[in-house]
């Protein structure tokens, strides 16, 4: 029989915590794992969406990469997420309203923190030479999520300098890989 490392008659409710920890990993891990495989899939619609009319991909995402472990920074993020709620936006377009990504930020900077999580951005190159865009969510345990996606600026504007259509690409990507990095509502009204 193995010995309890917290004693149930100081902390009652552990076991329960623990377990709902547990599940919710599971749970993360399993949503995590099924949304890897939709953007696989919704992905190749895309690109062959794409293709079927420019006869060339914009962009191509792949599939998250995740640290060896993640239970810490699953059951951080589970709090975060549930914390955070939704976000209103004060952005505005011709379809109406949008959270922007400093809305986001602003809503999700101080959870984050409170969590030890952390976002970073970065704009890269791949094995091939490719603009990409890195986002990184890390934990203080050192786990972590990685996105990517492809910025390919031949398929951009042929109007606006290089470093324009990158950074127009890159701006737009990275709202709405915050977004999904973090799970994060829209409550805006439109």
């Amino acid at each position: 029989m193995q010995e309890e490392l917290i004693p149930t008659e100081i902390f009652p409710d552990i076991k329960s915590d623990i377990n709902a920890i547990q599940i919710s990993i599971t749970k993360l891990n399993e949503r995590l794992n099924g949304m890897g495989k939709l953007m696989l899939e919704s992905n190749a619609r895309m690109e062959q969406a794409i293709a079927d009319a420019n006869n060339k991909p914009i962009i191509r995402l792949t599939f998250p990469n995740k640290s060896e472990t993640i239970g810490k920074i699953a059951a951080a993020l589970s709090k975060a997420q549930r914390e955070i709620g939704g976000v209103s936006g004060s952005g505005t377009a011709n379809r109406g309203s949008f959270t922007t990504l400093e809305d986001m930020e602003e809503a999700a900077s101080p959870v984050l923190d409170k969590y030890e999580l952390s976002v970073s951005c970065q704009l890269s190159t791949n094995e091939l030479g490719e603009f990409i865009l890195v986002m990184v969510l890390g934990h203080s345990s050192g786990e972590w999520f990685e996105s990517r996606a492809l910025l390919r600026e031949e398929d951009a504007s042929q109007s606006l300098p290089l470093h324009q259509k990158i950074g127009s690409a890159e701006k737009y990507l990275k709202r709405y890989m915050y977004r999904a990095m973090l799970c994060l509502a829209d409550n805006s009204k439109d």
